[in-house]
């Protein structure tokens, strides 16, 4: 018996298989994927619900990695249960799929990948919206920083974001900005148009 669950995270399509993937239900996974091949390059399948998978399920996992592989994509797998780990382990397979621990670990490597392949990528934020495209032929993956503590111009050497100075009295009355740094110097232009945009 098996439940499958679809979720879409920033973007990113995310299938929950709930139950065994076995010899009868791995065509049931089967059909299931079959529709997001049409829209999708890449897929996560969230195996923290899933306590068996046979052979059969390997090959439906193969079938699939090898479809998105074609257009470009490819198959992340995450939160597996040490059963599953093991199973993958000892058919050789632990270097065919790509294993991530959590599912945002996943989502921030396919968001890696985009980049990569596509030559840009867009993201949103509470405020703003970012377009991310190289202006030189070579390509260098962008670093997401998504921490919420403080970060020094050294630490984020060329970037762009959004934040609040560090030293600025009182966070509640300052409203967030767009920043750019350098590693050097540093812009801050706040939402707020009643405080000042500071440039050092």
């Amino acid at each position: 018996m098996i439940t499958i669950t679809f979720e879409t995270v920033r973007g990113v399509s995310v299938v929950i298989p709930n139950g065994r993937i076995d010899s009868i239900t791995s065509s049931d996974l089967d059909h299931a994927l079959l529709p997001l091949f049409e829209k999708e390059n890449y897929l996560i399948i969230d195996f923290s619900q899933c306590t068996f998978l046979s052979s059969a399920g390997i090959r439906t996992l193969l079938i699939s990695a090898k479809k998105l592989l074609a257009s470009g994509g490819g198959l992340l797998l995450c939160e597996l249960l040490p059963e599953i780990f093991q199973v993958l382990e000892m058919a050789g397979m632990l270097k065919v799929f790509r294993l991530h621990k959590s599912r945002e670990d996943a989502i921030i490597e396919i968001e890696r990948l985009r980049l990569i392949t596509n030559g840009s990528y867009d993201w949103q934020t509470e405020l703003c919206s970012f377009h991310f495209t190289p202006f030189e032929s070579t390509r260098e993956t962008a670093l997401l920083w998504r921490d919420d503590g403080i970060a020094g111009y050294n630490e984020l050497a060329f970037s762009i974001g959004t934040g609040i100075p560090a030293e600025s009295p009182d966070e509640a009355t300052i409203a967030q900005g767009i920043f750019i740094t350098d590693g050097h110097c540093a812009g801050f232009i706040p939402d707020n148009p009643q405080f000042p945009s500071d440039f050092r």
